[in-house]
């Protein structure tokens, strides 16, 4: 980033601007960022925003809900649906994702 000063600045005018009009409380908006992280398997990212939500007063328990949402729930469902598509042999395009098709159609079934 010493580089590229742009870039962060950027970041953080962005996040600054979504954290200032969004009606959630900055506890929750640190919990979800922590959530994401730890499903990207970002460590930097997890580190940052566990210690940001705790200091907007979230409690070590609810660090480690939002974490196994995050990878226990939702990361690894998506790579339980991709592994299930590549095994298949379909793989459905993002439109048919989109509008819940299901595994078992993709683009060449219409």
């Amino acid at each position: 980033m010493a580089e590229r000063p742009e870039i962060l600045i950027s970041h953080l005018l962005y996040k600054g601007a979504v954290v200032e009009t969004s009606q959630l409380e900055p506890k929750t908006i640190e919990l979800i960022s922590l959530a994401v992280g730890a499903a990207l398997k970002c460590s930097h990212c997890v580190e940052y925003h566990m210690q940001s939500a705790m200091a907007k007063g979230a409690t070590r328990a609810e660090i480690l809900e939002v974490i196994l949402i995050a990878g226990g729930m939702l990361a690894n469902s998506a790579v339980l649906a991709d592994a299930y598509r590549v095994v298949n042999g379909s793989t459905p395009c993002p439109s048919c994702d989109i509008n819940g098709t299901g595994l078992d159609k993709t683009c060449s079934d219409k």
